[in-house]
């Protein structure tokens, strides 16, 4: 009984809890500017928000998150919660189409980023990314390791 509401109340989170879970802000323009950063955005963030979509949406959202984080160029906070909001809006079905109207937004958003003590902010989606991606794809997936 106790594991059926359970199972009740995690298919009633929207993506807006999931990422509020995670201690976000559920709202893009929130990050804007402030580019691709580590302190922002995690590996193991990116690990506890798939696990989310996994246990409110079922697998095949899972697999479409896998797809959608390594679909998007600059994985900057405000581009990672567009993106999300649009996968979630398709019905949990990735294709490249998804982001079609957004994915130059992100890259014009990534070089007008402005400049932080007279350098460009880095680009840090591969340490955003990099761990959650090869621990999904090597099978090396432990929820409780992380």
């Amino acid at each position: 009984m106790i594991l059926e509401e359970h199972s009740k109340m995690e298919k009633e989170l929207n993506v807006r809890d999931i990422v509020q879970r995670q201690g976000l802000n559920a709202d893009p323009a929130f990050y804007a500017g402030r580019g691709a950063t580590t302190r922002d955005l995690t590996s193991t963030t990116l690990r506890r928000i798939y696990d989310g979509v996994k246990g409110a949406f079922g697998e095949g959202a899972a697999n479409s998150f896998i797809s959608m984080v390594q679909a998007v160029p600059i994985l900057s906070a405000e581009a990672f919660l567009v993106a999300f909001y649009r996968l979630e809006a398709e019905g949990w079905k990735w294709s490249p189409h998804v982001l079609r109207d957004d994915i130059e937004m992100i890259r014009v958003a990534a070089v007008s980023t402005p400049l932080t003590n007279g350098t460009p902010q880095r680009d840090e989606t591969h340490y955003i990314r990099g761990e959650f991606l090869e621990r999904i794809a090597t099978g090396h997936y432990d929820p409780f390791s992380w």
